[in-house]
């Protein structure tokens, strides 16, 4: 698939309603993990609502794994609460490359950068657990998600740093 093509298209969830467009994406060691879009409005009025989940306008992170159809448009497997949450996980990511930008200048600072976005992860994981008529799939799956977007940035802080990763216990 032709990258401008993918960067010029609409994202759709599941219903095949416009949920926004793509604004980049995001690649690691040469393959795309997941596609930074801006919300449409109109989607944030109907699914986020007045909740702690809205994103109007913000743009967030789309993990590759939720793509079910890649040609004119991109369609989502998710849609709903599901893909609110997915959104506002996307958020976090987005918000953790910012301050990545601004806060690992050394490789200490990655440990106490690390700590933050865990901080972030866990309240994120709290807020999920009490929200109603989320899927099951997504229940399941979102705290390994967070995992591999906590690991996307770390990798990011090194990467930055130009230097080798640490090697996990």
């Amino acid at each position: 698939m032709d990258v401008e093509k993918i960067l010029k298209a609409k994202i759709m969830s599941s219903d095949f309603k416009e949920v926004g467009k793509v604004t980049s994406l995001e690649v690691q060691n040469w393959s795309i993990v997941g596609i930074r879009a801006e919300l449409s409005k109109e989607l944030t009025n109907r699914f986020f609502g007045k909740s702690a989940f809205r994103l109007t306008g913000k743009e967030t992170f789309l993990l590759v794994k939720l793509v079910k159809n890649l040609g004119d448009v991109i369609v989502l497997n998710v849609t709903g609460q599901d893909l609110m949450v997915y959104s506002k996980l996307g958020q976090i990511f987005v918000n953790g490359c910012e301050n990545l930008k601004k806060e690992v200048m050394v490789v200490k600072d990655i440990d106490k950068f690390s700590k933050k976005i865990d901080e972030q992860l866990s309240i994120f994981l709290n807020e999920v657990e009490k929200l109603q008529g989320l899927s099951d799939q997504t229940r399941s799956n979102i705290s390994r998600d967070g995992r591999s977007l906590r690991e996307l940035l770390i990798n990011n802080a090194y990467e930055k740093l130009g230097v080798g990763l640490k090697q996990e216990q």
